[in-house]
């Protein structure tokens, strides 16, 4: 009859045993309670949805807010926001049953304390920063809800607009007293790498300029090319910013995209260039695109090369032909290389803007899209709505390609 092994057993417990029977129930408890505490100890509850509870009084999720609850940008790159986990768990009294800002405030305090202080997944250098009230993503890495041994709880990257479901936690912060001046004097989008102080959110004002019907282009679809890190540095721009202005300014139309300025060549002039120069009450340039096309530009082309180069935007970017000309030494020259490889033209005539340019490479850096938009398509880009179309189109960028 086969043994059981004393090494399975506790060798002090060995002789308090009256029979193989009870040594094999006691080893078996054993083997079974092992077995059930490691399969809990790495069980999680997958993800569930949170709200972000960071930034009720300033609105200032970037990492550089004053307040205790606001998010923070730890050294090694990620943010730490409170969160309130929407989900069956333990937690503090719910904000949203408070009507006194100062318990309001006190309740988002509490769910810092009580652990939902909450990492998020990914790095956030430059990326969105979840606003107050926003839903999220979240998850733990190690433990379990129904163990009560949850840990390293984290947050997703939100994509997409944001969503604040029932807008109920968006409205504690209309709250009297509970948002500081600061927050309610700025209004406005916070990044973490920089604060866009603006009338509302740029990143999502475009889409809901479409939603009341106003007319404004449709989303872009910025692209990904292999040089683009090497050109975003010699311009000295963040890499997805190049992509939103490439995907605005030129789309599909590609790298020989033109486009020429009547109104620019009789500035110059002072006379209608060959095709004609059509006026309108709207705007100051023409709107008929026989006065606008390749031909149109040709046409002048033929009575004074550098006044239609420097009347003309060119390529991916749509730059002004001065940058080409300043590139290659002249007009002739420009348009012989652009004809040869638009690519390489467009690139030249952006790194050549943007070196002229300081503020517009400040501006570009501190994602501050309207003030890039006013030194890039001019004064009147708001009529376009430029600064939001490249807004939304950075955003769009960065969920693809970071």
């Amino acid at each position: 009859m086969p043994k059981y092994k004393k090494n399975l057993l506790n060798p002090n417990l060995y002789g308090q045993f009256q029979s193989p029977s009870d040594r094999y129930k006691f080893t078996n408890a054993q083997l079974m309670d092992g077995f059930y505490n490691q399969a809990m100890a790495t069980a999680t509850d997958g993800q569930f949805d949170a709200y972000c509870l960071s930034g009720i009084r300033t609105e200032d999720n970037t990492g550089a807010g004053t307040d205790a609850n606001d998010a923070y940008l730890d050294p090694f790159g990620y943010v730490w926001i409170v969160v309130y986990p929407d989900t069956s768990i333990a937690r503090p009294a719910d904000p949203r049953a408070f009507t006194n800002p100062k318990d309001i405030v006190d309740s988002v305090g509490g769910f810092k304390a009580a652990g939902f202080w909450v990492r998020s997944s990914y790095l956030a250098q430059g990326k969105a920063a979840p606003a107050f009230g926003q839903k999220i993503s979240m998850y733990f890495e190690e433990g379990s809800i129904a163990n009560s041994d949850w840990s390293k709880a984290r947050f997703l990257e939100p994509v997409g607009q944001p969503d604040y479901g029932d807008y109920s936690f968006l409205k504690l912060a209309s709250v009297e007293g509970t948002i500081t001046a600061q927050a309610a004097f700025a209004g406005g989008a916070a990044m973490l790498m920089g604060v866009i102080t603006d009338d509302g959110d740029i990143y999502t004002r475009a889409q809901k300029l479409r939603d009341q019907g106003v007319k404004i282009r449709g989303r872009a679809s910025p692209t990904a090319n292999s040089g683009d890190k090497e050109l975003a540095d010699k311009a000295g721009i963040p890499v997805n910013v190049l992509r939103a202005f490439r995907s605005i300014e030129s789309g599909p139309l590609g790298p020989t995209a033109i486009r020429f300025e009547p109104h620019l060549w009789y500035r110059k002039t002072r006379s209608d260039p060959p095709k004609g120069f059509t006026r309108n009450n709207e705007v100051g340039y023409s709107k008929v695109a026989s006065e606008t096309n390749r031909a149109a530009f040709l046409a002048a082309y033929a009575v004074n090369q550098k006044v239609a180069v420097t009347s003309t935007s060119f390529g991916l970017y749509q730059v002004l032909g001065g940058k080409g000309i300043k590139a290659y030494g002249s007009a002739a020259t420009f348009w012989e290389a652009f004809g040869n490889d638009a690519t390489k033209a467009s690139d030249e005539m952006l790194v050549a803007w943007f070196k002229d340019n300081p503020k517009a490479v400040q501006a570009a850096n501190a994602l501050d899209f309207t003030k890039l938009a006013e030194n890039y398509n001019g004064s009147q880009q708001a009529k376009h709505y430029y600064d939001a179309l490249i807004a939304e189109a950075y955003v769009i960028a960065q969920q693809k390609f970071q």
